[in-house]
């Protein structure tokens, strides 16, 4: 009977472990999906501003050309390619610098949440051991009393 108990117990504490592992496991990959999310987000952004300012390089330019249309029409396209690729290029390097910081921070959260997760993990473990060795003593203590010892040898 009281083997039953221990086994019993020692399985009760595997499932706990088994619960705790898998809902720290949860939050660990819901919180990666909720900072990935952001990371698009902010990519999204970055996008669209990028596009604002396209737009408004080609209002500049057509703006410019409505105005002089005769003496622009040699410069515009040598100018406007420049200042097209210029623009295209910094906001290339805005956007590569932003994913980048992005990825650095995803990272850094990453091992941040990893570190709390063992860390949660072993306080967790302690505790289950902690509440095993109380549970088990107190199994031993009962086994030992006298009148445990009474019925067993009665019922021998």
């Amino acid at each position: 009977m009281e083997v039953i108990i221990i086994i019993a117990l020692i399985v009760g504490i595997g499932i706990g472990f088994g619960i705790t592992y898998w809902l720290l496991q949860q939050r660990i990959v819901e919180q990666q999906r909720d900072y990935s999310q952001q990371t698009v987000q902010t990519v999204s952004e970055l996008e669209k501003s990028y596009e604002s300012r396209m737009r408004e390089t080609i209002a500049s330019l057509q703006t410019a050309y409505q105005v002089n249309p005769d003496s622009s029409s040699k410069q515009l396209p040598a100018g406007s390619e420049q200042m097209f690729q210029a623009s295209f290029d910094s906001c290339q390097q805005a956007c590569q610098n932003q994913l980048a910081e992005n990825n650095q921070q995803l990272q850094i959260a990453i091992e941040s949440l990893q570190a709390s997760y063992e860390q949660q993990l072993s306080e967790t473990l302690v505790q289950l051991r902690e509440q095993q060795e109380s549970f088990l003593a107190e199994i031993r203590q009962q086994l030992s009393s006298p009148e445990i010892q009474e019925l067993s040898s009665e019922n021998e």
